[in-house]
């Protein structure tokens, strides 16, 4: 019988990111445009001519910020000439208390700088800088929080750049336009100040499935992993009638591969693959075998199952660093030599039998 294909589905935009080998453009091929929100950064990017703005990219863990932000560089109508990605967990220093937010701005100001110098005057598409894995400034000083939006004030009044901060937890959210509020209310676009972002419309739920399916299976479609249009459908109508905050799109792709699961037996299937526990027979065949095995066997005879199973402790005496080591090479880890010439291994569960040779 053929095994079964296994359903590689990337539920994270990391994993998806790392399988295309962070060739961004790929994920074109599969993911779908959110265009209410395209035509919101439009605006705010239109409305960038000398000075430059700060996005707050709000939305739950799951719903597809970073895909969507990344997606803008390939989309030809949305006037981006180019998105740099800083991964602020790079800029911590455990050593070096308070300079997380300070490196985080520099890196800001550096990409900025490099970026004027390098553009072409005809170019009127905008720089676009992401902040990642910086959703929260709570564990951050205040006194460096104010400094770091002080500086970016300073840095965005001169620089028609577009900052993109993606943000989970509403309350952070309003923490952090506060702090920035305070300094300039024109660190935000006018009319839209944060985005909201709720993912791609649920009736999309299953294309998105099945493109990424096709993907990242080589060319196979989602009939050669026993799933049909029906079982993306039940689960897409079981998404309207939850609430708008618990239309993930993370969560839909969770079920369709816990679909694909069930169908196949996946998880049994993957039981039968665990090793069982290992049972190795050594088997000592010479007159006086008998006398050589029993010191190294546990010779409990109350225990019937268990007189001739080894006894680590004599056995250790032969393994690496101890007093019998003798010349073994490393690869002949834990193994000791009877006077027979056999070998015992002492790593593993052991019957050892004894065989008489007359």
């Amino acid at each position: 019988m053929t095994d079964l294909p296994e359903l590689d589905l990337p539920l994270t935009y990391e994993e998806t990111l790392s399988k295309v080998s962070n060739d961004i453009a790929k994920m074109a091929e599969f993911i779908v445009p959110v265009t209410a929100f395209e035509e919101q950064i439009i605006q705010v990017i239109n409305d960038i001519q000398q000075s430059g703005y700060i996005l707050f990219l709000y939305g739950i863990s799951g719903v597809g910020k970073s895909t969507f932000v990344s997606s803008l560089e390939w989309r030809a109508h949305i006037p981006i000439r180019k998105i740099v990605n800083i991964n602020a967990s790079d800029l911590s220093d455990p050593e070096q208390s308070g300079m997380k937010l300070k490196k985080l701005y520099y890196k800001i100001n550096q990409v900025a700088r490099e970026d004027q110098q390098s553009k072409s005057p005809k170019n009127k598409d905008k720089l676009c800088i992401i902040i990642d894995y910086l959703e929260s400034l709570q564990e951050e000083q205040l006194p460096d929080v104010r400094a770091l939006f002080r500086d970016l004030n300073g840095l965005l009044r001169t620089s028609p750049v577009l900052i993109v901060w993606p943000v989970t937890e509403r309350e952070d959210l309003e923490k952090m336009q506060q702090y920035a509020s305070s300094f300039s209310s024109t660190l935000f676009h006018k009319r839209i100040p944060m985005m909201e972002f709720t993912g791609p419309p649920v009736e999309q739920y299953p294309k998105i499935a099945k493109n990424t399916i096709s993907f990242f299976n080589h060319g196979r479609t989602y009939h050669d992993f026993q799933l049909h249009d029906a079982d993306f459908e039940l689960i897409r109508e079981t998404y309207d009638e939850k609430p708008l905050s618990s239309q993930i799109i993370r969560d839909y792709l969770k079920e369709i591969k816990l679909c694909w699961e069930d169908k196949t037996n996946y998880i049994e299937r993957i039981a039968k693959t665990v090793p069982k526990p290992t049972e190795i027979w050594f088997i000592v065949c010479y007159p006086e075998a008998e006398e050589v095995v029993s010191r190294f066997a546990k010779q409990t005879f109350d225990v019937v199952d268990e007189t001739w199973n080894a006894d680590y402790s004599q056995l250790s005496v032969y393994t690496r660093n101890n007093q019998m080591e003798a010349d073994w090479t490393p690869q002949r880890l834990s193994l000791s030599r009877c006077r027979s010439g056999e070998t015992v291994r002492a790593d593993s569960t052991f019957q050892i039998l004894e065989i008489r040779c007359r």
